[in-house]
C-alpha cells in the first residue's frame, strides 16, 4: 500500500483526507483551505473535445507525505466497466462511481463526475496539467487560486465610492519639459484610461492611437495619472481643447503640463501609490493585525488582478474565441486586452502552482530570476548559495512566463514544471505564439513598499502602499479581507 494511505474501513488517523492533487503538488494543511464536509461529494466539470483527463485524488496524511499521481490512478483504475470502479491497493483504498472514460493522446481539460463514499474533502481544485479553459465555464471564477497567507480574515466594503480607492501613477523621471509630445498629469474618476484617452483624442482632433499612457487604470477610482499627445504645428502651450475639457468636465482636473521628446510607453512609470479605504470592516483586530504584518513581510502572491479578464471573464472568452477562430474581427484595443487576458490567466495558473509547491519564494533549480524594481534578470543554476537569502531579503524574486512563441525562458527543472502546467490550458499557449507574442517573464512576488494602515473610526480601515508598475492593488486586498 503507498505511503499515507489507510482501508477505507479502517479508523481515520486525524487529519487524514480525501484530497485533489496534482502529479506534482501535495496539498497543504487543512488551515490553508478551510474545511468541508460532505458523506456525498461530486465533482462535474464540462469539457469541449474528445480527450479528457482522469480525476486525480488520494489520502493524504497531515504532514502531507502521501499521494497518489495520475499514472497510479489510471495504472489502479483500470475497469471494463463504465458505471463504477474502485481504486484498490492491497485491501482497498476508495471507492468511487461514475467513472467516464479517459481518452488518450494530450489531455484537454477534465471531464469526469466522480463520487466519494463517506469521503471527508479539504480541497478541491483543477489539477495543474488539466487547467480549463475559462470559455468552457458556465461561471467565470478565479477561486481555485491560491492564497499564500491564508483564507481572508474577514470582510470588508472596497470601492463604495470612487475617492475610497485612490491611485496616483508616479513616473520615477521628471519630464524635460520641452519636445515633440506634450505630458500632461490629469485627475479624474468615474472613468478607466481608455476612457480618458478617448476623450483627449476628441478635443486635441486626433486619433486614439496617438494618446499615450503608462498603464490602465480601473474605473471606480479617484486616479493621477500621465497622457501623452503630440503636439501640432505651431503649438507651443497645451491645446486648448484639452483645456477646455478639463473645465466642463467636473470628473478631469488638469493638475500638470509638461513636454517630452517621446510618445508616453506602456510600463514606463515605475508605479503607483495607493490609498484605499475598506469600510464595514468585518474582523478580529488581533487577525486582521497580525495578516497586515505578514504581508508586510512576506509580499503577496503578484497574481493579475480579476479586472484584468474583463466583467464575467469576456476578455478571456474572447481570446478563446479568438484562438479558435469563432470570432469576428475586433479593434486594436479588444485584441490587446483579449491576449492581456490569456497571458495572465496563464501565468496566474502557473503561480498559483508554485504555491502550492511552497516554491513561490523559493528558488528552483532553472529559476529565472528577477532583480527588484529591475527587468534585469538571471537563470539559477542551484550554484550560488546566496540565492535563497537574496530572495529572503527581498533583493530577487522567482518569474513565472507572460507566455508566447518558442519555450519558456526558463530551463531545468523550473521549464519542465512550467511547460507541464501550460500543457493543459487548451488553447491559449499557442493562441499567444501564434498571435507573434514573445516569451517574457513577471515576478511571482510583489511586496508593498511602505504599507501602513490605520483605523479611522469603527468598521473603516485605511492602507496605504506602493506597488511597482503592473502589480495590483487588489492582490494585496485578496489576502486580507473578502471585498465581494
Amino acid at each position: 500500500m503507498p505511503h499515507g494511505f489507510q482501508h477505507p474501513d479502517q479508523p481515520r488517523t486525524a487529519g487524514t483526507s480525501v484530497v485533489v492533487v496534482t502529479d506534482h503538488v501535495v496539498i497543504g494543511p487543512e488551515s490553508d483551505f478551510g474545511e468541508l464536509r460532505f458523506q456525498d461529494f461530486r465533482i462535474r466539470q464540462q469539457s469541449r473535445g474528445r480527450h479528457a483527463s482522469p480525476v486525480q485524488f488520494g489520502l493524504v496524511q497531515p504532514d502531507g507525505a502521501g499521494y497518489v499521481t495520475a499514472q497510479e490512478l489510471l495504472r489502479l483504475a483500470q475497469t471494463d466497466d463504465p458505471q463504477g470502479a474502485a481504486v484498490r491497493t492491497g485491501d482497498g483504498l476508495c471507492k468511487f462511481s461514475g467513472l467516464d472514460k479517459v481518452g488518450q493522446g494530450r489531455c484537454r481539460h477534465l471531464l469526469q463526475s466522480a463520487r466519494f463514499e463517506g469521503a471527508r474533502i479539504i480541497a478541491m481544485f483543477t489539477p495543474a496539467t488539466t487547467a480549463r479553459p475559462v470559455a468552457d465555464v458556465p461561471e467565470f471564477s478565479v477561486s481555485h487560486w491560491r492564497y499564500l497567507h491564508g483564507p481572508p480574515v474577514g470582510h470588508a466594503r472596497a470601492r463604495a465610492f470612487p475617492e475610497d480607492f485612490q491611485v496616483e501613477e508616479q513616473l520615477g523621471f521628471t519630464p524635460p519639459g520641452s519636445g515633440a509630445h506634450h505630458w500632461i498629469y490629469l485627475r479624474y474618476h468615474s472613468l478607466n484610461t481608455a476612457d480618458v484617452a478617448r476623450m483627449i483624442a476628441r478635443a486635441a482632433g486626433i486619433l486614439p492611437k496617438d494618446v499615450g499612457y503608462g498603464g490602465l487604470k480601473d474605473r471606480v477610482a479617484l486616479t493621477s495619472q500621465w497622457f501623452s499627445l503630440p503636439r501640432q504645428p505651431g503649438d507651443s502651450e497645451i491645446h486648448e481643447g484639452i483645456v477646455s475639457l478639463c473645465a466642463r468636465d467636473e470628473r478631469l482636473e488638469l493638475l500638470q503640463v509638461s513636454a517630452n521628446t517621446r510618445k508616453l510607453r506602456r510600463g514606463v512609470h515605475s508605479g503607483n501609490g495607493f490609498r484605499i479605504t475598506l469600510r464595514e470592516v468585518s474582523a478580529a483586530g488581533a487577525e486582521l493585525e497580525a495578516r497586515l504584518e505578514s504581508i508586510r513581510a512576506r509580499g503577496v502572491p503578484n497574481y493579475f488582478g480579476q479586472q484584468r479578464f474583463g466583467r464575467n471573464g469576456n476578455n478571456l472568452r474572447t481570446a478563446v474565441r479568438m484562438f479558435r477562430g469563432e470570432s469576428r474581427r475586433m479593434d486594436r484595443m479588444a485584441r490587446s486586452m483579449a491576449l492581456s487576458a490569456a497571458r495572465a490567466w496563464i501565468f496566474n495558473e502557473v503561480l498559483s502552482q508554485r504555491i502550492g509547491r511552497q516554491s513561490w519564494d523559493q528558488p528552483m533549480d532553472g529559476d529565472c530570476m528577477q532583480l527588484d524594481g529591475s527587468r534585469s534578470r538571471f537563470i539559477h543554476d542551484g550554484s550560488d548559495p546566496d540565492v535563497a537569502g537574496r530572495i529572503g531579503q527581498g533583493d530577487i524574486h522567482p518569474t513565472g512566463p507572460l507566455w508566447g512563441s518558442g519555450r519558456t525562458l526558463a530551463t531545468g527543472p523550473a521549464a519542465v514544471f512550467e511547460e507541464e502546467v501550460v500543457a493543459g490550458i487548451d488553447v491559449l499557449p499557442g493562441g499567444l505564439a501564434q498571435a507573434g507574442l514573445r516569451q517574457d517573464r513577471r515576478a511571482l512576488r510583489v511586496i508593498p513598499a511602505g504599507l501602513e494602515w490605520r483605523r479611522v473610526e469603527p468598521g473603516r480601515l485605511v492602507l496605504e502602499f506602493f506597488l511597482q508598475q503592473g502589480a495590483y492593488a487588489t492582490a494585496v486586498l485578496r489576502e486580507l479581507l473578502h471585498t465581494g
